[in-house]
């Protein structure tokens, strides 16, 4: 609660690190910026930018943008990850809280539940006293994505969470 009253108020900057569990393993990492429902993630060659009613897929190698609306989303965290650390009361109930392991770190971890079934089935978040550390999210398919986040920092800083589609040129 205490992580996301702050989180809620402020601009959120953090590095993260990233590993899809499967049987087509996938990892990566990169910086993210979220201030309530908009974000701006940035890693794999991808950036993603939510101004919380529409959604820009930037691939510069391929030179495509993909502009999705997010209003009325089935599963919102699954098109907006922004809510996962602005507004998780909305969405999650805790079922659990206690001393648990993430790679090798003993961390206080709080395990959700979904109010609502949707595509994600469970949630862990790890926490070093106020500071969220890392997530663990289970899919109704049975995939599990691992995030870990370093650098994380809050401030009053006003960004813009836009794209601009105007300004790229014919060859995308």
């Amino acid at each position: 609660d205490a992580f996301s009253a702050k989180a809620s108020a402020s601009c959120v900057d953090f590095n993260y690190t990233f590993a899809v569990k499967g049987d087509i393993p996938l990892s990566g990492n990169g910086t993210g910026t979220v201030k309530g429902g908009s974000f701006h993630v940035s890693g794999n060659g991808i950036d993603i930018w939510c101004d919380g009613r529409n959604r820009w897929t930037v691939d510069k190698d391929a030179r495509e943008v993909i502009v999705e609306s997010v209003d009325g989303a089935e599963d919102s965290y699954a098109v907006n990850p922004a809510l996962f650390i602005t507004d998780l009361s909305a969405s999650f109930k805790e079922v659990a809280a206690g001393s648990d392991v993430f790679r090798g770190k003993t961390y206080h971890c709080v395990k959700l539940a979904p109010k609502v079934s949707g595509s994600i089935t469970g949630l862990k978040l790890f926490f070093s006293g106020n500071d969220l550390k890392a997530a663990v999210v289970t899919l109704k398919d049975g995939m599990v994505t691992e995030f870990e986040l370093s650098g994380v920092t809050f401030s009053d800083t006003k960004k813009a969470f836009t794209f601009d589609v105007k300004a790229l040129d014919s060859t995308w």
